[in-house]
């Protein structure tokens, strides 16, 4: 459970780093901070589950997990995306 819960916050923060979902992100540097802090805690997840299942099943359990941790990510940020699409003015340049 804590590797999955590992997964998804690294995910996240990988995610934050795109340019569709960086907000809040100004700087170059903040960016580069979240990619790293992504990466490291998608590591530290694999560790983790590697150490708790050893190295065979911990690996294709980490590549399930991590597959199905970015598709909650992604589900989730689709669903946030499209709801503000519908709460947002709508564009008059491209309403015809």
């Amino acid at each position: 459970m804590l590797s999955f819960m590992l997964a998804i916050v690294g995910f996240i923060a990988l995610a934050k780093t795109m340019q569709r979902h960086r907000k809040n992100l100004c700087s170059v540097r903040k960016i580069f901070v979240f990619r790293v802090a992504g990466a490291t805690i998608l590591t530290f997840s694999f560790v983790h589950l590697c150490g708790a299942w050893g190295i065979a099943d911990g690996v294709v359990g980490w590549l399930c997990l991590a597959a199905l941790a970015a598709f909650l990510v992604v589900a989730l940020l689709s669903g946030t995306s499209s709801f503000e699409k519908k709460n947002s003015p709508p564009d008059v340049e491209n309403f015809f």
